[in-house]
């Protein structure tokens, strides 16, 4: 079913409020005699952090269905703490830094890319302020 969205998507975009960034980006789908529906994910990479992590996590998700030459635009908006980890003191921290974005179906299938830059200073959070889910609008 997702065969009709394989076009390159634009960038998302990203944008950063206080705890929180949020990532939009618009689907596309290709004239088609019938619907479509897909599972668009969004992947984050820490790069700057100061333990070896994995590649990207998946950060946000959410089933789109598209009619036939219809589009829409998709916003994650994701808790920053999200990209916390256990640093070497066995804290969880948050360091500033380039974070990649990327967008796609799978881990491996990644149709656009965007950059964000965390600020500010390393700072080690409390469990109770740790997030795991991020939300997804779609319109």
């Amino acid at each position: 079913m997702g065969e009709s969205v394989r076009q390159r998507r634009p960038a998302p975009t990203a944008r950063c409020r206080a705890h929180f960034f949020a990532a939009s980006l618009a689907l596309l789908t290709a004239a088609r005699v019938s619907a479509a529906a897909e599972i668009v994910q969004l992947y984050a990479a820490d790069t700057a952090t100061g333990v070896p992590l994995s590649a990207q996590q998946l950060v946000g998700f959410a089933r789109v269905e598209l009619e036939p030459g219809a589009s829409k635009t998709v916003t994650f908006t994701v808790p920053l703490s999200v990209l916390a980890y256990t640093g070497l003191s066995g804290d969880l921290m948050m360091e500033p830094g380039l974070v990649e974005l990327s967008v796609g179906t799978s881990s491996s299938d990644h149709r656009s890319t965007a950059k964000l830059t965390v600020t500010g200073k390393t700072r080690t959070i409390k469990g109770e302020d740790r997030e795991f889910l991020s939300t997804a609008t779609v319109i």
